[in-house]
């Protein structure tokens, strides 16, 4: 085989290998119970603070690190663990979606948390607003 045809197979080999490994960590929202069946394996699960449980973070102690209980979408709720610093919107949060993964010991190892927050504009307004 020519030098071009390898080069050509390793290219496409390569590309394909990007589009697999960006399909796979693009994947659906799962559930805690989901995350308990599979441990150590990276997942992401939709739910929200567990107010009535402790927030744990204490920025003068330790920056980087933080716990909280989330209820997820069916209602299973697990204690997070996130070794870094709260989300700036943490607290106005209606909803967090966690990227991370079960750990043995029964809590959810998040390596990152995007919040969702509520919208600025009341209905009433944001129809004012588009006028």
């Amino acid at each position: 085989m020519k030098q071009g045809g390898i080069i050509a197979i390793i290219v496409v080999a390569v590309a394909v290998s990007i589009i697999i490994t960006t399909l796979a960590d693009a994947g659906t929202y799962k559930t805690f119970s989901d995350a308990k069946d599979i441990l150590n394996k990276p997942i992401n699960v939709v739910g929200h603070v567990n107010k009535s449980k402790s927030i744990n973070y204490d920025p003068a102690k330790d920056p980087n690190f933080m716990s909280f209980y989330l209820t997820d979408t069916v209602g299973y709720e697990m204690k997070v663990v996130y070794k870094d610093a709260k989300p700036a919107d943490f607290d106005m949060a209606t909803k967090l979606v966690l990227k991370g993964h079960a750990t043995s010991d029964s809590t959810f190892e998040a390596k990152e948390i995007l919040t969702k927050c509520p919208s600025k504009y009341k209905e009433g307004e944001m129809a004012a607003a588009d006028k």
